[in-house]
């Protein structure tokens, strides 16, 4: 019982202290940090003492890993994030009982985590990108929106109003259902409907000599002359490598880049998306339950 407390503990400080530095130091999860926690992460799963438990752990946090490493390659998710994930992984294999009366299944407990965290974002991206792109082009109440943007979104809201039927033909009315999924589709709305913008508050324009390491470009709002010039280049894709920064250096293309020096500090939701987990466990199950 003392271990299984002290793992809970270690999961909530370690994810809290990378929340910290994901906010307050400029996205920089220090490396000596990232490799200690995944240290204490291994040992917590070896006094397992148990073979079985000990192969899920590591299989778990293995998928985890890999698919975490294939989207940090892709531009879609930080270094440090993919380690932090493996790190929970490891320490808590299965989900634990919740604070709240919500039944559980024998999922991992990085799953749960997964989707709250995803559900976190939803609602917490355009509260903290809509004022920041405000502020820098001009109220968003002016900012224009197309057609198709406002299809998506219309979309969205027409399926979030069918799942809640569906809910609510099979379960019953729940006041606390019917707050979740209001939050959620306004937030899925606001999402869709100013996705540009958002994604235009996360980026700066860089110069060549600016760029550092594990900057992510948006290549997608590159010009198709300069995307084609720079896709000649071996290194150059979304993730600048330093490799890539000589290439880009020596070839002498002056125009500035545009970078997510702003992106979105992933270990606020996977921090609350562990509160959750511990509280009420899979958020999708407790709608259910």
């Amino acid at each position: 019982m003392i271990l299984y407390d002290l793992r809970i503990a270690s999961i909530l400080v370690i994810s809290f202290a990378y929340m910290l530095f994901d906010l307050f130091n400029k996205r920089n999860v220090p490396d000596l940090f990232v490799y200690a926690t995944t240290a204490y992460a291994i040992a917590l799963t070896i006094i397992y003492f148990n073979y079985t438990t000990i192969a899920v752990s590591l299989l778990i946090a293995a998928v985890i890993f890999g698919a975490g490493y294939l989207l940090y390659k892709y531009g879609q998710l930080g270094a440090a994030d993919v380690f932090e994930l493996a790190a929970i992984s490891l320490m808590l294999p299965y989900q634990p009982s919740v604070i709240l009366n919500f039944p559980q299944y024998n999922f991992p407990f990085i799953f749960s985590i997964l989707i709250n965290a995803g559900i976190m974002a939803l609602v917490i991206m355009p509260i903290y990108y809509l004022p920041k792109y405000s502020s820098r082009f001009g109220s968003i109440l002016k900012a224009k929106t197309s057609k198709s943007d406002i299809f998506k979104a219309s979309m969205f809201l027409i399926v979030y109003v069918l799942f809640y039927g569906f809910l609510v033909l099979h379960f019953g009315f729940h006041i606390i259902t019917l707050a979740i999924i209001l939050v959620l589709a306004v937030f899925s709305f606001l999402l869709l409907m100013f996705e540009k913008q958002i994604m235009r508050a996360m980026i700066r324009d860089v110069n060549i000599s600016d760029l550092e390491e594990g900057d992510m470009i948006a290549t997608n709002l590159m010009s198709d002359e300069d995307l084609d010039r720079l896709s000649k280049l071996k290194s150059f894709g979304r993730l600048v490598t330093g490799k890539s920064i000589s290439e880009l250096k020596e070839s002498g293309f002056n125009e500035k880049l545009p970078v997510y020096k702003d992106a979105f500090p992933f270990a606020l939701p996977i921090f609350l998306g562990v509160a959750i987990a511990l509280l009420a466990g899979n958020l999708i199950l407790a709608l259910l339950a």
